[in-house]
Protein backbone atom coordinates (compact mmCIF):
# COMPACT_ATOMS: atom_id res chain seq x y z
CA UNK A 1 0.00 0.00 0.00
CA UNK A 2 1.04 3.08 -1.04
CA UNK A 3 1.27 6.07 1.65
CA UNK A 4 0.67 9.75 0.50
CA UNK A 5 1.71 13.31 1.77
CA UNK A 6 -0.93 16.13 0.91
CA UNK A 7 -0.77 19.81 0.17
CA UNK A 8 -4.06 22.15 -0.70
CA UNK A 9 -4.08 25.36 -2.40
CA UNK A 10 -5.76 27.92 -4.27
CA UNK A 11 -6.49 26.32 -7.28
CA UNK A 12 -5.21 29.04 -9.53
CA UNK A 13 -1.82 28.27 -8.15
CA UNK A 14 -2.28 25.21 -9.95
CA UNK A 15 -0.48 25.65 -12.97
CA UNK A 16 2.58 27.35 -11.59
CA UNK A 17 3.03 24.18 -9.31
CA UNK A 18 2.14 21.98 -12.10
CA UNK A 19 5.37 24.10 -14.06
CA UNK A 20 7.57 24.48 -10.87
CA UNK A 21 6.67 22.02 -8.68
CA UNK A 22 6.27 22.84 -4.59
CA UNK A 23 8.78 25.24 -3.39
CA UNK A 24 10.22 25.70 -0.41
CA UNK A 25 10.85 29.73 -0.66
CA UNK A 26 8.28 30.58 -3.20
CA UNK A 27 7.17 34.22 -3.96
CA UNK A 28 4.29 34.14 -2.10
CA UNK A 29 2.92 32.22 1.50
CA UNK A 30 -0.34 31.88 2.12
CA UNK A 31 0.05 32.04 6.20
CA UNK A 32 3.33 34.77 6.15
CA UNK A 33 0.88 37.10 7.53
CA UNK A 34 -0.23 34.92 10.26
CA UNK A 35 3.16 33.54 11.64
CA UNK A 36 5.82 35.44 9.59
CA UNK A 37 7.46 34.61 6.29
CA UNK A 38 10.95 33.53 8.02
CA UNK A 39 9.16 31.10 9.89
CA UNK A 40 8.05 29.71 6.40
CA UNK A 41 11.28 29.78 4.73
CA UNK A 42 12.93 26.89 3.50
CA UNK A 43 9.94 24.53 4.01
CA UNK A 44 6.88 22.93 2.79
CA UNK A 45 4.41 21.81 4.83
CA UNK A 46 2.52 18.57 4.32
CA UNK A 47 -0.27 17.26 5.88
CA UNK A 48 -0.59 13.15 6.65
CA UNK A 49 -4.04 13.01 5.88
CA UNK A 50 -6.10 14.95 2.72
CA UNK A 51 -8.99 16.52 5.06
CA UNK A 52 -6.08 18.17 7.36
CA UNK A 53 -5.01 19.52 4.15
CA UNK A 54 -7.81 20.77 3.22
CA UNK A 55 -8.64 22.45 6.39
CA UNK A 56 -5.40 24.07 6.48
CA UNK A 57 -5.83 25.68 3.29
CA UNK A 58 -8.77 26.91 4.42
CA UNK A 59 -7.57 28.75 7.37
CA UNK A 60 -4.76 30.24 5.42
CA UNK A 61 -4.66 34.12 5.47
CA UNK A 62 -7.01 34.72 2.29
CA UNK A 63 -8.78 31.54 2.16
CA UNK A 64 -9.27 30.22 -1.44
CA UNK A 65 -12.55 30.08 -3.02
CA UNK A 66 -11.47 26.77 -5.00
CA UNK A 67 -9.27 24.78 -2.76
CA UNK A 68 -7.08 22.04 -4.86
CA UNK A 69 -5.78 18.79 -2.77
CA UNK A 70 -2.64 17.22 -3.97
CA UNK A 71 -1.12 14.19 -2.74
CA UNK A 72 2.68 12.98 -3.06
CA UNK A 73 3.92 9.31 -2.98
CA UNK A 74 6.10 9.35 0.32
CA UNK A 75 8.29 6.95 -1.30
CA UNK A 76 9.15 9.69 -3.88
CA UNK A 77 10.34 12.04 -1.27
CA UNK A 78 14.45 12.14 0.54
CA UNK A 79 13.68 10.68 3.97
CA UNK A 80 16.55 12.57 4.91
CA UNK A 81 14.28 15.98 4.34
CA UNK A 82 11.19 15.66 7.06
CA UNK A 83 10.95 17.40 10.18
CA UNK A 84 8.82 18.01 12.85
CA UNK A 85 5.86 20.72 12.16
CA UNK A 86 6.66 23.41 15.02
CA UNK A 87 2.88 24.94 14.27
CA UNK A 88 1.15 21.93 14.86
CA UNK A 89 1.51 21.90 18.30
CA UNK A 90 0.46 18.72 20.23
CA UNK A 91 1.56 18.76 23.77
CA UNK A 92 -1.78 16.82 24.98
CA UNK A 93 -1.41 14.04 22.72
CA UNK A 94 -0.32 12.23 19.85
CA UNK A 95 -2.04 13.60 17.55
CA UNK A 96 0.42 14.63 14.70
CA UNK A 97 -1.13 15.20 10.90
CA UNK A 98 1.27 17.35 9.65
CA UNK A 99 4.92 17.47 8.99
CA UNK A 100 7.57 19.62 7.20
CA UNK A 101 9.49 18.80 3.97
CA UNK A 102 13.13 20.77 3.30
CA UNK A 103 13.36 20.36 -0.38
CA UNK A 104 11.17 21.68 -3.83
CA UNK A 105 8.83 18.56 -4.40
CA UNK A 106 8.62 18.33 -8.81
CA UNK A 107 5.55 19.27 -9.96
CA UNK A 108 5.21 15.86 -12.03
CA UNK A 109 5.29 13.67 -8.21
CA UNK A 110 2.25 16.06 -7.39
CA UNK A 111 -1.33 14.89 -8.68
CA UNK A 112 -4.99 15.91 -7.88
CA UNK A 113 -7.03 13.83 -5.26
CA UNK A 114 -10.46 14.01 -4.19
CA UNK A 115 -10.49 13.74 -0.29
CA UNK A 116 -13.40 11.94 -0.25
CA UNK A 117 -11.75 8.96 -2.03
CA UNK A 118 -8.19 9.03 0.41
CA UNK A 119 -7.68 6.81 3.13
CA UNK A 120 -7.71 7.91 6.35
CA UNK A 121 -3.73 7.96 7.71
CA UNK A 122 -2.46 9.34 11.20
CA UNK A 123 0.85 9.74 12.27
CA UNK A 124 0.80 5.72 13.19
CA UNK A 125 0.04 4.86 9.57
CA UNK A 126 3.59 5.78 8.67
CA UNK A 127 5.14 3.84 11.60
CA UNK A 128 8.33 1.88 10.26
CA UNK A 129 9.13 4.67 7.83
CA UNK A 130 12.26 7.53 8.38
CA UNK A 131 9.82 10.49 8.52
CA UNK A 132 7.64 8.98 11.25
CA UNK A 133 11.01 8.04 13.46
CA UNK A 134 12.36 11.79 12.42
CA UNK A 135 9.01 13.19 13.98
CA UNK A 136 8.52 11.17 17.00
CA UNK A 137 11.92 11.26 18.17
CA UNK A 138 11.48 14.94 18.13
CA UNK A 139 8.03 15.00 19.89
CA UNK A 140 9.54 12.51 22.28
CA UNK A 141 12.58 15.04 22.90
CA UNK A 142 9.80 17.75 23.36
CA UNK A 143 7.91 15.59 25.83
CA UNK A 144 10.97 15.07 27.42
CA UNK A 145 12.69 18.69 27.80
CA UNK A 146 8.91 20.33 28.10
CA UNK A 147 10.56 22.41 25.53
CA UNK A 148 7.56 23.13 22.58
CA UNK A 149 9.54 25.29 20.48
CA UNK A 150 12.54 22.73 19.77
CA UNK A 151 13.42 24.78 16.54
CA UNK A 152 14.36 27.77 17.97
CA UNK A 153 16.04 26.11 21.23
CA UNK A 154 19.82 24.19 20.98
CA UNK A 155 18.62 20.97 22.30
CA UNK A 156 20.67 18.01 21.20
CA UNK A 157 17.72 15.56 19.28
CA UNK A 158 20.45 13.09 19.14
Amino acid sequence: MSLYLYHATDKNNLESIKQNGLLINPPKHSYEKEIGVEILEGKIFLALESYAAEAYAECADECPENVVVLKVDLEALNQNDFDFDYNNRCEYDKYINSCVYKSDIPGNLLQECDPAKEPFQDIYTFKGTNMYETIMRIYDKMCETGSWNLEETNIDLD
